[in-house]
């Protein structure tokens, strides 16, 4: 129930955002006749859907770049971070082992 609460209150925040933007792109047309108002309220109405859409459609891209996979050259990277990580471990363990046996043989 709170998603969908939380998906209305986006959706009225973004229709507020975009009556806002409509507002600063237009000055008020009071002197037009009642049917060039009714007109003019479906274009207002039209525009602001474009608004919200354009958001919409900001957001989508936004959200597509971040679930796009890894580019080919991200996943060679992230394989040669694991070699380099595992050629490390196992100089580290032979090390380890070389002191060891040196210890051992001391004894």
């Amino acid at each position: 129930m709170k998603k969908k609460s939380k998906v209305l209150e986006d959706a009225s925040l973004l229709r507020q955002e975009a009556e806002e933007q409509l507002k600063l792109r237009k000055d008020e047309q009071s002197w037009v006749s009642t049917t060039e108002t009714d007109k003019l309220r479906l274009i207002h109405e039209l525009e602001v859907k474009q608004i919200e859409l354009e958001s919409q459609n900001e957001e989508l891209v936004i959200a597509k770049e971040k679930a796009e996979p890894l580019t080919e050259v991200e996943v060679n990277q992230i394989k040669l971070k694991m070699q380099n990580n595992e050629l490390l471990a196992a100089k580290e363990k032979a090390e380890f082992l070389e002191k060891k046996s040196k210890y051992m043989t001391k004894n």
